[in-house]
Protein backbone atom coordinates (compact mmCIF):
# COMPACT_ATOMS: atom_id res chain seq x y z
CA UNK A 1 0.00 0.00 0.00
CA UNK A 2 1.44 3.47 -0.87
CA UNK A 3 1.77 5.94 1.78
CA UNK A 4 2.79 9.28 1.02
CA UNK A 5 3.63 10.66 5.05
CA UNK A 6 7.40 8.84 4.46
CA UNK A 7 10.38 10.09 5.84
CA UNK A 8 14.00 9.12 5.96
CA UNK A 9 13.76 6.62 2.40
CA UNK A 10 17.14 4.73 2.47
CA UNK A 11 18.03 1.59 0.72
CA UNK A 12 21.14 -0.58 1.44
CA UNK A 13 22.96 -2.79 -1.40
CA UNK A 14 24.65 -5.75 -0.39
CA UNK A 15 26.62 -8.12 -2.99
CA UNK A 16 25.60 -12.09 -2.52
CA UNK A 17 27.48 -12.77 -5.16
CA UNK A 18 28.72 -11.82 -8.57
CA UNK A 19 24.80 -11.35 -10.08
CA UNK A 20 22.93 -10.79 -7.21
CA UNK A 21 22.43 -7.67 -4.70
CA UNK A 22 20.40 -7.37 -1.99
CA UNK A 23 18.31 -4.13 -1.71
CA UNK A 24 16.84 -3.23 2.11
CA UNK A 25 14.00 -0.80 2.10
CA UNK A 26 13.57 1.21 4.98
CA UNK A 27 11.13 3.94 5.95
CA UNK A 28 9.97 5.93 8.51
CA UNK A 29 6.09 7.30 9.02
CA UNK A 30 5.28 11.10 10.21
CA UNK A 31 8.82 11.25 12.50
CA UNK A 32 11.95 10.04 11.77
CA UNK A 33 12.03 7.78 15.29
CA UNK A 34 9.43 5.78 14.55
CA UNK A 35 10.51 3.27 12.09
CA UNK A 36 7.48 2.13 9.32
CA UNK A 37 9.23 -0.54 7.01
CA UNK A 38 11.88 -2.82 6.44
CA UNK A 39 11.73 -4.71 2.76
CA UNK A 40 13.94 -6.73 1.67
CA UNK A 41 14.62 -7.28 -2.31
CA UNK A 42 16.95 -9.01 -5.07
CA UNK A 43 18.42 -7.78 -7.74
CA UNK A 44 19.85 -9.98 -10.49
CA UNK A 45 22.36 -8.70 -13.66
CA UNK A 46 20.31 -10.53 -16.88
CA UNK A 47 23.06 -10.05 -18.70
CA UNK A 48 27.02 -9.42 -17.89
CA UNK A 49 27.26 -7.52 -20.92
CA UNK A 50 24.74 -5.07 -20.44
CA UNK A 51 25.61 -4.44 -16.46
CA UNK A 52 23.56 -1.55 -16.40
CA UNK A 53 20.16 -3.63 -17.04
CA UNK A 54 18.69 -5.19 -13.86
CA UNK A 55 15.68 -7.04 -12.79
CA UNK A 56 14.19 -6.86 -9.27
CA UNK A 57 12.23 -9.07 -7.07
CA UNK A 58 9.72 -7.43 -4.77
CA UNK A 59 7.43 -11.20 -4.93
CA UNK A 60 9.21 -14.31 -5.08
CA UNK A 61 9.65 -14.83 -8.92
CA UNK A 62 7.97 -11.81 -9.97
CA UNK A 63 10.63 -8.97 -11.59
CA UNK A 64 10.33 -5.73 -12.74
CA UNK A 65 13.23 -4.68 -15.14
CA UNK A 66 14.57 -1.01 -14.51
CA UNK A 67 18.07 0.64 -15.73
CA UNK A 68 21.26 2.07 -13.99
CA UNK A 69 20.72 5.50 -15.56
CA UNK A 70 23.58 7.61 -12.92
CA UNK A 71 26.19 5.92 -10.52
CA UNK A 72 28.93 7.56 -8.14
CA UNK A 73 32.07 5.29 -9.39
CA UNK A 74 33.89 7.09 -7.26
CA UNK A 75 32.21 6.51 -3.75
CA UNK A 76 29.24 5.02 -4.89
CA UNK A 77 27.34 7.19 -2.39
CA UNK A 78 24.69 7.53 -5.21
CA UNK A 79 22.39 6.50 -8.10
CA UNK A 80 19.74 6.73 -10.42
CA UNK A 81 17.70 4.21 -11.56
CA UNK A 82 14.88 4.18 -13.97
CA UNK A 83 11.94 1.79 -15.35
Amino acid sequence: MYKSNLEGATATYSPLDDRVIEILNESFENKLNVRLSRAAVKVKLPNKLESGKIKVSFLWIFYAYYTVLELDQVSYQYSMIGR
